[in-house]
């Protein structure tokens, strides 16, 4: 078993995927994840650094491939919106501790690359998403959930919580 797991839920139209984890059943398993921001402002004019825009790239995620990836290529030829996506990793073990939340919404799947070789075939895919709010746990001496500190963007509307 994997030290820590990674499990999306799409929801709003659904995405099943064939997790069999107990509490995350029919979600999609993914091996890993990745997701950035930049700032166009520099401190190297003579402006000071004034704030700059705020660029947010899409969530590129990887995984075995599975009945999802049906679903996916279909809801990027579509163009069909998903209302919610939620990501959780977490430590696994006899207390599974979620400690990465990024919750999307207003999402449309961007780019969906199906690929195989004689091990198995995977699927990398990127969701694009109009709002998100991204929260990490810290984990204390005795494995319990501590802080929680949190951050929510909509990015549409250029405004943060």
């Amino acid at each position: 078993m994997a030290a820590e797991d990674i499990h999306l839920k799409l929801e709003s139209p659904s995405v099943e995927g064939d997790s069999t984890v107990k509490g995350h059943e029919k979600e999609l398993a993914l091996q890993s994840w990745s997701f950035g921001a930049s700032q166009s402002a520099s401190m190297h004019e003579a402006t000071g650094g004034g704030k700059g825009k705020s660029s947010f790239g899409d969530v590129q995620c990887f995984m075995r491939a599975d009945t999802a990836s049906v679903t996916l290529l279909q809801f990027l030829a579509k163009g069909t919106h998903i209302g919610k996506g939620t990501l959780i990793q977490r430590k696994a073990g006899d207390k599974p501790l979620d400690f990465v939340t990024l919750i999307m919404e207003e999402i449309i799947v961007s780019n969906v690359s199906l690929s195989g070789s004689g091990d198995e075939a995977t699927v990398s895919f990127a969701l694009n998403f109009a709002k998100f709010e991204y929260k990490f746990a810290a984990q204390d001496a005795k494995g319990n959930k501590g802080k929680e500190p949190s951050f929510k963007y909509d990015i549409a509307k250029v405004d943060a919580a």
